[in-house]
């Protein structure tokens, strides 16, 4: 799981554009996708991949709080 929330964040701050499939379903990683999101990287769902397009490090500032929804446990 938390190799799926690197694969968005350094994808999303990265030149170019990502395909990663076999990323995780759940609540956190779907924040995480939202999160990089409101800061610039644009993500489409196309079948089981999510196809990111990375903003070259020129994030943009968030209109509203970005929430982590940070969970911890097993």
């Amino acid at each position: 799981k938390s190799i799926g929330h690197r694969a968005v964040m350094f994808n999303a701050i990265a030149r170019g554009r990502a395909r990663v499939t076999g990323l995780p379903d759940g609540e956190d990683v779907r924040t995480t996708v939202t999160a990089m999101g409101s800061l610039g990287a644009r993500m489409v769902r196309d079948g089981d991949a999510l196809i990111i397009e990375g903003t070259s490090l020129r994030m943009s500032a968030p209109t509203n709080a970005i929430g982590a929804n940070e969970r911890t446990g097993s």
